[in-house]
């Protein structure tokens, strides 16, 4: 009888080593998880001409720098007016994932095309120079012109109108 207590005392202190260390990894893991994915240009262009088009491919990598394969990407363009990426989705293989972007033909500026997987996100800035018709959005700091002023001046009525109608409303309130 002697040493079936003995088996079973031996059997709950290896359990309780057991579980002991799986709260210890638990806590490890969750203190310090692993790094996150992180996503970065692998080749492309800086530059492109109004109505012209680039290949651009992306790298997705895992927290310990390994290829990630099969993951989904999601392809967005900003920027210039009428410029696009085809195909929008995507899944890398082994790490890269392609899309091309397309200058608009009209506007000129710089485009910012983003690659996401998950939390991770890779971007990069295309420059569509003004050749020809391209132009740049107005952001100068001149007067409105003649054709601007009626809208200000219709603004200013409206806002002195509700303006009005809320001060009275206050002073028949606390009348």
């Amino acid at each position: 009888m002697t040493s079936r207590r003995h088996f079973s005392f031996r059997l709950s202190w290896s359990l309780a080593l057991a579980v002991a260390a799986m709260i210890c990894s638990a806590a490890i893991a969750f203190a310090y998880p692993p790094p996150a994915a992180s996503g970065s240009l692998k080749a492309g262009c800086t530059t492109a001409n109004p109505g012209a088009n680039c290949l651009l491919t992306f790298h997705f990598v895992d927290g310990s720098n390994n290829p990630i394969t099969g993951a989904p990407v999601v392809f967005g363009d900003s920027g210039v007016a009428g410029s696009y990426v085809t195909p929008t989705s995507g899944t890398t293989d082994p790490g890269d994932v392609q899309t091309t972007f397309f200058a608009g033909s009209t506007a000129c500026g710089t485009a910012t095309v983003t690659a996401t997987s998950g939390s991770a996100v890779a971007s990069t800035s295309i420059s569509v120079p003004c050749t020809g018709g391209g132009t740049l959005p107005n952001t100068g700091t001149a007067l409105p012109g003649p054709s601007q002023w009626i809208y200000l001046l219709i603004a200013a009525a409206v806002l002195g109108v509700l303006g009005g109608a809320i001060s009275l409303r206050r002073t028949r309130a606390t009348a």
